[in-house]
């Protein structure tokens, strides 16, 4: 099993013995997270995948922390849907390009955002080159905050899918938030 890393300025692909392949995005086709040329970052990172010899079939994404937008909000359901709803507004992106998931912990509630354009990039290419990806969640998640992985964080992300399942930006089902319907509008941003 792969795991694919996602920065804001760089990719790293891990393989299952932790060897890791890392490409820097061209500046031509990337600026702040927003792809400047769709159908050339997408071949950008096909030509990645070849030239890392990725032959596994199956990749789990981790989102690093430079594209990944989090805050903690309240357990009181009146009090997070005007969190939240300040939060996603906050975000540099345009109204549409926001996907959102909460993850509801015992002593608070994180709103994790991202530019969904620009993820969407990635399982483009991901999907072309017959890849499945398993789950796309935040690096946080897993108690770990780092700009590069080691071959210890990639066996402790391992051990925890269970987790980065509850925070997976491809799992609609765990976009059914328990606050209602009001709630969810927000996170349709």
């Amino acid at each position: 099993m792969s795991f694919f890393y996602i920065q804001g300025k760089f990719v790293i692909l891990y393989d299952p013995h932790g060897l890791r392949n890392r490409s820097d995005y061209p500046v031509n086709l990337v600026l702040n997270q927003e792809i400047i040329d769709r159908e050339k970052f997408v071949n950008f990172l096909l030509s990645f995948f070849k030239n890392a010899k990725l032959s596994d079939r199956k990749v789990k994404i981790i989102l690093g922390d430079s594209v990944v937008y989090q805050k903690s909000v309240s357990l009181n359901e009146g009090e997070r849907e005007e969190q939240v709803k300040k939060f996603l507004d906050s975000l540099p992106f345009e109204p549409g390009q926001v996907s959102a998931k909460i993850y509801n912990g015992k002593t608070a509630s994180v709103v994790f955002a991202i530019n969904k354009s620009f993820v969407d990039s990635f399982l483009r290419a991901f999907e072309i080159f017959g890849v499945n990806v398993l789950y796309l969640s935040p690096l946080s998640i897993f108690g770990i905050s780092k700009d590069i992985l080691d071959i210890e964080d990639i066996r402790e992300i391992s051990r925890k899918d269970e987790i980065a399942k509850k925070v997976d930006f491809l799992n609609k089902e765990s976009q059914r938030f328990s606050i209602g319907r009001i709630f969810q509008r927000i996170f349709s941003k």
